[in-house]
Order: C-alpha cells, then structure tokens, then sequence
C-alpha cells in the first residue's frame, strides 16, 4: 500500500532515521482466519431470485449489507451466470415479507453463504428452462450446456441464450433456495509495517505498509480492496489511537457515582499515500 524505499535495506533505513532522531521499527504479521464456518457444516443462508419474461430480476438475500457492497456483488453473480443486465437487477433484504428467512451477515462469511445460495437458485432456474431450450435448439437434454447466459448443443454451433429463452415464458420464473456450502474458507495474508517514532513526543508516523492478501476468487477486485484498506486502517487506530483511562474523583462523589471515560493518547498516526492492494487469487472459486 505505502511501498518502502527500495534503494536502502531496513537496517540502513533504520539508521537513517535514528540520525534524524527517529526511532525505525518494522513488524510482520501473517493472518489466517476461517470465513462462511463452522468448519464441517457452514451456516446456511436464504436466497430467492424472481426473473420476469422482460429480463427484470429481484434478488432476495437473508443477510443484510451495512456498507461492504453485497448488492454490486449479487448483481455480479447473477449477470455472470445468467448473462443478464445488472441495471435490471433489484436486490431485496431487511423485509421479513419477502425474505421469511436468513442467517445473516458475520464473520466474512457473506460473499460465500449469500452468493452460493443465490447461485443455486439461479442454477435451479437453469435447469427448469432447459426443455425450454431443447425444444429450441432441436436436441436432446443431455446434449445441452450452459455457461455464460447461453444454452448450446454440446459439439455443434447451435445456441440460444438465457433472456431468448426467458422472453419466451409466460410469467415471471422463480426459485429459492436456503443452503450451506460444502466447507469454510480461509482467507490469509501477509502485512508488513514500518513505523517511526520521535521519542521526545511519542509522535507516530506510519512510512510504509504493505499487503499481500490470498482471499481466493475474487468476484469484485475493487471491492476487495476496500476492505482490506478498510481493516488496515482500522487497526492502525486501535493500535495508536483508542485509550481508556480511569479518572480518580473526590471522595464525596465517590459514594455516589464513579465512571470512566475515554481519554485519547499521545500517538498520532499519519497516513501519508495509499497505492493499489496486491491480491493472489485462488485457483479454485470460493464463490
């Protein structure tokens, strides 16, 4: 994120900054944390997906965005599975009329729960058109696939697509589905930080900090990105910014009343740039 001088090795670096009066320190930290557990039988979540014959969807999901952008990934994994437009595509939650069940959204797990329970009901929705499209195409069941939004004849040049075969029914298409993936995950990383202290002031100056992030296949880099920044910087003010200490009050007051307030320290973190995140994709979808 913040490269370090490449010229200089870190114990060069560190002297540098000790001949300005600086104190130079560098940690590693490597996480692993598992994500969509328990490990042998994952929570299951909701999903229903409702397709009209004009290509409008509605997505209902049982766990709830407070800002990671689920929504721009749903519409996502539909568009990439359906071949649908996301602009068309509304994503339903929080509405305990539409959406009568639903684990929710915790320990990273939504991207995973959520997206494969929608996934599932659109491959439900796959499979309930697929006469739709043998009739079509003129062939048999078994010699149809799909991928990418089309049907096609295994071995031919004969295809059709999803929205060709939606347009054609006569009302809107649905399916629902509560599941639970086959695993966890178990997204890792390296973090390395380069820090430099004025020990006369306790002031704190973030120099350098980079990331290397396995979070598996990514359905949106830009997400992903935001929120590895977002826990960077998150615990850079837990680290050098949250205090709590006790007040002492007079005794008289003290039979009444005592409390404690949050004081801030004397660590102030500066974060001078940021540039592009590295992430290692997975070699296996982690959907």
């Amino acid at each position: 994120m913040i490269p370090p001088p490449t010229n200089i090795g870190s114990k060069a670096r560190r002297s540098e900054a000790r001949a300005r009066g600086k104190l130079r320190g560098i940690g590693i930290a490597n996480p692993i944390e598992i994500a969509g557990g328990p490990v042998a039988s994952p929570n299951p979540e909701f999903a229903r997906v409702e397709i009209s014959p004009a290509g409008k969807i509605r997505i209902h999901v049982g766990s709830m965005d407070s800002g990671q952008g689920h929504g721009t990934a749903f519409r996502q994994i539909i568009a990439d599975r359906l071949g649908l437009d996301t602009e068309d595509m509304e994503i339903v939650t929080g509405d305990t009329h539409e959406v009568p069940r639903g684990t929710g959204t915790f320990g990273s797990r939504t991207l995973a729960a959520a997206g494969g329970a929608i996934w599932a009901a659109a491959d439900t929705i796959i499979e309930r058109l697929k006469e739709h499209a043998t009739a079509r195409l003129e062939a048999h069941r078994s010699e149809i696939v799909f991928e990418h939004g089309i049907y096609r004849v295994d071995g031919r040049n004969r295809a059709v697509s999803f929205a060709q075969i939606m347009a054609e029914q006569a009302g809107p298409v649905s399916a629902e589905t509560f599941v639970s993936n086959e695993g966890a995950t178990f997204p890792n990383g390296c973090h390395i930080c380069e820090v430099e202290v004025d020990p006369e002031t306790g002031h704190v100056e973030l120099v350098a900090y980079s990331v290397v992030d396995d979070v598996g296949h990514m359905v949106n880099p830009l997400l992903v990105k935001g929120q590895i920044t977002g826990g960077v910087a998150q615990g850079l003010g837990q680290a050098l910014m949250e205090n709590a200490s006790m007040i002492r009050i007079p005794a008289s007051f003290s039979r009444r009343l005592s409390w404690t307030t949050p004081c801030r320290g004397p660590l102030i973190c500066r974060v001078s740039r940021s540039s592009a995140i590295r992430s290692r994709p997975d070699r296996t979808r982690s959907a």
